[in-house]
């Protein structure tokens, strides 16, 4: 095979490459003059691109709206001084009314003569544009489920600390007055009166201690218990 034939038979294959993915619409092209000017199109162009003003006959590169604006950057890709422009996956509804996502990418047509103009190649990236903002959706879903758990979990929180406060309110006067009963009238009580009032106050104390351990479990759960680091004998 001799070079021109491989040569042609390699613009040949990336020929037919390319008009299999001009059908689907995968993506499309258009020349584009020195002045912006839009030369010559491929089928799936107007389709994808669906610009009124890209009908007239001197349609211009800058009556696509996303490239309003980027004078400077067309203008360094038309003279040599970036390789390309790029703006991606733009939200647009076809011609065929077909919500698509497409990126534009504008590149030299010829980078040995930067009279020659430039390429703008549109390609249809719907599915992955699809599939990232599904994948944002869930990601503020899950930061405002996270948001809802926390503001769950502080008012759990303060419900705790009211309910463990009310509590230990009258069980602090249950072991007070046990207290003073035993060093008032200790002496004048009989032996089963002070087994009796020992009973209170040591169930006063147990319910007092059950009390610090719901709490602290509930602190534990909400990430707000604070760890105190002690010397203890394991022996």
């Amino acid at each position: 095979m001799t070079e021109s034939t491989q040569q042609l038979t390699e613009t040949a294959l990336f020929t037919r490459v390319a008009s299999i993915w001009n059908a689907e619409r995968k993506f499309s092209y258009a020349t584009i003059n020195p002045d912006l000017t839009i030369q010559d199109t491929s089928i799936a162009f107007d389709v994808m691109v669906a610009e009124p003003m890209l009908q007239h006959p001197t349609a211009s590169l800058l009556d696509i709206p996303e490239f309003i604006g980027a004078d400077e950057e067309i203008t360094a890709v038309l003279l040599g001084h970036a390789a390309h422009f790029t703006i991606e996956r733009v939200n647009r509804v076809g011609a065929d009314e077909v919500n698509r996502y497409l990126s534009f990418r504008l590149v030299s047509l010829d980078e040995s003569n930067a009279q020659a103009g430039l390429l703008l190649i549109v390609q249809d990236e719907t599915t992955e544009g699809v599939l990232e903002q599904e994948i944002v959706q869930e990601r503020n879903e899950l930061r405002l489920a996270k948001a809802k758990l926390q503001n769950l979990n502080r008012l759990k929180f303060v419900f705790m600390s009211m309910i463990v406060h009310d509590l230990r309110t009258p069980l602090a006067a249950i072991q007070g007055f046990a207290e003073l009963v035993r060093m008032i009238s200790g002496d004048d009580l009989s032996e089963t009166s002070l087994d009796y009032l020992d009973k209170i106050y040591g169930q006063a104390i147990w319910m007092n201690q059950m009390i610090k351990d719901v709490l602290m479990l509930d602190q534990l759960d909400s990430g707000l218990l604070k760890l105190q680091k002690a010397p203890f004998a394991l022996n």
